[in-house]
């Protein structure tokens, strides 16, 4: 049986049980206690996917919904790292990722919604001036498996002006700390609008 301990020393928690199975146990570590209850759910996530058969190795690459992890063993455990600021290099623990998880968990469940974060190398199609405060609203479409969906346009985008338009990987939106990441996890077919606060189903984009 596979059990999840506190940390000590540290904040966050550690496997007992996958020694006897893979040679190393698995530590999840965050920085703030304010991230330690979804760092307990993401430990949980991840340590169902090992018992499912698939062993996580040093250097493996880890989706976690929109962010991505890499494992790295020391000794007897393997820790996982997240992208630093500048998305060019991995740093211990999993705060960001921690914190961006738990943000769109949240949101989900209190609107009653399927959790669907797009995968790290799904593209978000977005105007620039949505990157930099604007004011913006999105809408997730059916979309081919290399996109996530997701249109996000500033309020003051030209409608037809597609010069103007990027393609961008969810990291990257996360990274920036952007206040519209709670909304990605919503299913295709949803849609938000941050003038209003609104978010609502549209038919028309499915």
């Amino acid at each position: 049986m596979i059990e999840i301990s506190s940390l000590d020393p540290g904040i966050g928690y550690v496997t007992c049980g996958f020694g006897s199975i893979y040679g190393v146990e698995y530590k999840f570590e965050v920085k703030s206690i304010e991230f330690l209850l979804y760092c307990r759910d993401i430990a949980e996530y991840i340590s169902s996917y090992i018992q499912n058969g698939n062993k996580i190795s040093h250097n493996e690459t880890v989706n976690l919904g929109m962010w991505s992890l890499i494992a790295k063993r020391m000794g007897g455990y393997i820790s996982f790292y997240e992208y630093n600021d500048d998305v060019n290099d991995y740093v211990p623990g999993i705060n960001t990722s921690a914190g961006v998880w738990g943000e769109q968990r949240r949101f989900c469940d209190e609107h009653k919604l399927l959790f669907c974060p797009p995968r790290p190398d799904q593209l978000i199609v977005i105007t620039p001036n949505a990157l930099s405060g604007k004011i913006c609203e999105g809408a997730r479409y059916s979309s081919e498996d290399h996109m996530s969906g997701w249109w996000i346009l500033s309020d003051d985008y030209d409608e037809g002006d597609t010069s103007n338009l990027r393609l961008i990987h969810p990291l990257h939106l996360s990274i920036r700390s952007i206040n519209f990441t709670k909304y990605l996890a919503m299913p295709e077919g949803y849609c938000f609008d941050e003038r209003s606060g609104e978010i609502f189903f549209d038919e028309s984009v499915l």
